[in-house]
């Protein structure tokens, strides 16, 4: 297993990730430049920090578990975008940041229309200054019509203090119109001389092919290209906001997310589009949804274009128990292995009848697992398909 490899306080070297077919460390020592990364899926060039996969993941208490408890291989190739939404995880943010990640993450206090209130604007530039004096990897994350209306207050030049930029570009209806275009264009020049990542994050993914017009899209998305913009995210969710459906037995799921990422990289010319998603959340989540978190367990497993559905009856230890035996003893075929990740043997140690049921871990577990699975899977399935 590859040790995480953070920068050295005062190191003058920059760091680059590239996509290689292990997650291995490299060490150019002329340029004392370190590489990183997965080989074939994308390829990049000295000087340009590439492309990783960017899960937009809410810091919550068990989200939290989810990426601490990622192996280092993993991790390297994970730059997760942390959405702060409240004063609450806020707070945990400045608590626990270090401790539960401690690596390049995006930051985004918008509230889920992707703006920035007066508060959210106070609590970022107070994390930013306590990212900054403790030298952690922080890319503050800005909506570009964000950026043009506080063009010249102290947001803008606390966010000019990091090295690198994330615009994060929320478009309706699949399309990216030519105001977007303008907006990303002025919020570049803003930014002037830093490093910028555009993510253009279209919200819940088209589940019908007719639905987007493709070659229009690329086209737009080649327009950013020509505007500079050469690190481009294509992020969207499909993950369902309610699982009412799934009655007796397993229920799959699309990952219609995926697919929409395909379609528009197969049309795209002009190199390799990130990918992202919103995991095991439904892009329309909200934090009233967490209060009904509780009512009925669920394993939520991603798998190759889907994701398989287990759910229970209740919220009950013992329903978590029999949905891991369940998953692990009839659906064996569905199932990676403990060995996957550190979600998987939470489910295996579930259903494993030689643990008592005291050690078992269930309730807000199943979403630390999902998470974890997920994130895993992405990574290692985008490496089974490289040539």
């Amino acid at each position: 297993m590859m040790r995480h490899l953070n920068k050295p306080r005062g190191t003058k070297y920059r760091v680059i990730y590239v996509f290689s077919r292990y997650c291995y460390p490299l060490r150019a020592a002329r340029n004392k430049t370190y590489i990183f990364g997965y080989e074939g899926w994308y390829m990049g060039i000295k000087g340009v920090e590439l492309r990783k996969y960017i899960p937009i993941i809410k810091w919550q208490k068990n989200e939290r578990l989810a990426l601490s408890f990622l192996e280092e291989d993993i991790k390297q190739c994970v730059l997760p975008c942390l959405e702060i939404r409240n004063h609450d995880q806020h707070t945990k943010l400045l608590e626990c940041f270090e401790e539960v990640w401690d690596a390049p993450a995006i930051i985004d206090y918008a509230n889920p229309q992707g703006v920035l209130t007066v508060e959210r604007i106070r609590e970022l530039r107070e994390f930013l200054k306590y990212a900054r004096d403790n030298e952690h990897p922080i890319v503050p994350a800005l909506n570009p019509m964000d950026a043009l209306v506080y063009s010249n207050t102290n947001l803008i030049k606390a966010i000019s203090k990091h090295e690198e930029i994330a615009l994060r570009l929320r478009v309706s209806d699949f399309k990216i119109t030519d105001a977007n275009i303008a907006n990303c264009k002025k919020a570049d020049e803003l930014f002037a001389g830093k490093n910028k990542r555009l993510i253009v994050d279209f919200g819940n993914s088209p589940q019908e092919k007719d639905a987007v017009n493709l070659n229009d899209l690329d086209l737009n998305l080649k327009k950013l290209r020509s505007e500079g913009f050469k690190n481009i995210h294509i992020i969207s969710g499909a993950f369902p906001s309610d699982l009412s459906s799934v009655k007796n037995g397993p229920k799959n799921f699309i990952r219609y997310d995926l697919e929409f990422w395909k379609n528009i990289q197969s049309r795209h010319s002009r190199g390799p589009l990130g990918y992202g998603d919103y995991g095991i959340l439904s892009p329309g989540w909200t934090e009233e949804t967490l209060q009904r978190r509780g009512s009925r367990v669920a394993i939520r497993y991603t798998c190759e274009g889907s994701w398989f559905i287990l759910r229970g009856a209740n919220a009950k230890k013992s329903e978590s128990i029999a949905l891991s035996e369940l998953l692990l003893n009839v659906y064996e075929d569905v199932f990676k292995g403990a060995d996957y990740s550190w979600g998987d043997k939470i489910i295996a140690d579930r259903a494993n009848q030689e643990l008592k049921d005291k050690d078992k871990k269930s309730g807000g577990y199943h979403f630390a697992e999902a998470w974890n699975h997920h994130i895993t899977f992405v990574i290692k399935e985008l490496i089974k398909k490289t040539p």
